[in-house]
């Protein structure tokens, strides 16, 4: 992994056209409305996903037995057992 990380970084910065002058970054860096939105979003929707997903977890490990599942569901306790 770290030879790719050094490869790819070499290749990157070795040419002149993927340079970047200061004030290209200055114009890319600043903070913008829809940037806040975008991160407020970004937070929002990941938080949602993990309590999905231990919700989901919960109910699995929780369960009595695959009878306490609907017919059709996707995580029943036999799918699970290590």
């Amino acid at each position: 992994m770290a030879v790719l990380v050094v490869t790819l970084t070499i290749a990157v910065t070795s040419f002149e056209e993927n340079r970047v002058s200061r004030e290209e970054f200055a114009l890319a860096s600043n903070w913008t409305g829809e940037g806040a939105m975008a991160a407020v979003t970004l937070i929002i929707a990941i938080g949602s996903a993990e309590m999905f997903n231990q919700a989901r977890w919960q109910r699995v490990w929780a369960a009595e037995g695959a009878a306490s599942f609907p017919p059709f569901s996707v995580c029943k306790p036999k799918t699970f057992t290590f």
